[in-house]
């Protein structure tokens, strides 16, 4: 994971097919799936994989994190952005789709990677954690349009990022823009709850 002060071990996420199929009995359409380059990466955390009952081909946590041939069938009615959010970019990072709300793409990384991802053309790529450069051009237009009441720092998953880095975001967006409501989106807390220390809180 990346600018991660506080994993332990890789030993705490599952990464590929071979470590999954360890721990659970995949069914046919689970075992057909195959890792590839446009695929979303397979990463589930230990702990949020403890929790799916390995008898049960149903459960709904493995629904939503065990990868299935089935999503790498695309009809013509998909989309690979169904929201339009290129349409509506600012930056390459930064996302309007509405008057008063943007969107802050602050990395591409989850410590789980969610099959029913809407942004997986971005999710589990190449692009890595914004650089300081991304965040003051996002910072920059909205001191320039005061009419975005609410930021919403999104990705991925900001808190697979230090608490320092985070902090250190923040900081450069209140500076810009003191007023700014600033919602920190995260599935992490449900996923991988041992992220969740006193230093965050502290951010």
């Amino acid at each position: 994971m990346n600018e991660r002060e506080d994993t332990k071990s890789s030993r705490s996420f599952i990464k590929d097919k071979q470590a999954l199929q360890s721990r659970l009995t995949l069914t046919s359409e689970e075992a057909r799936w195959q890792e590839s380059d446009e695929a979303l990466p397979l990463l589930i955390s230990s702990y949020y994989l403890s929790l799916i009952n390995p008898d049960d081909p149903d459960d709904p946590i493995r629904k939503q994190v065990v990868p299935s041939c089935a999503e790498t069938v695309c009809t013509y009615a998909e989309s690979t952005d169904p929201q339009d959010e290129k349409h509506y970019s600012i930056t390459n990072r930064l996302i309007r789709r509405y008057r008063s709300r943007a969107a802050f793409l602050v990395t591409d990384t989850c410590a789980t990677y969610c099959r029913y991802c809407f942004r997986r053309r971005f999710s589990g790529g190449n692009a890595g954690p914004a650089d300081n450069n991304d965040i003051i051009r996002a910072a920059e237009y909205l001191a320039m349009h005061p009419q975005v009441k609410e930021l919403l720092l999104t990705g991925g998953d900001l808190l697979t990022l230090s608490d320092k880095r985070i902090d250190e975001m923040i900081t450069v967006f209140r500076t810009y823009r003191a007023d700014l409501v600033i919602r920190l989106c995260s599935r992490i807390p449900v996923t991988y709850p041992m992220r969740v220390t006193d230093g965050l809180s502290r951010c």
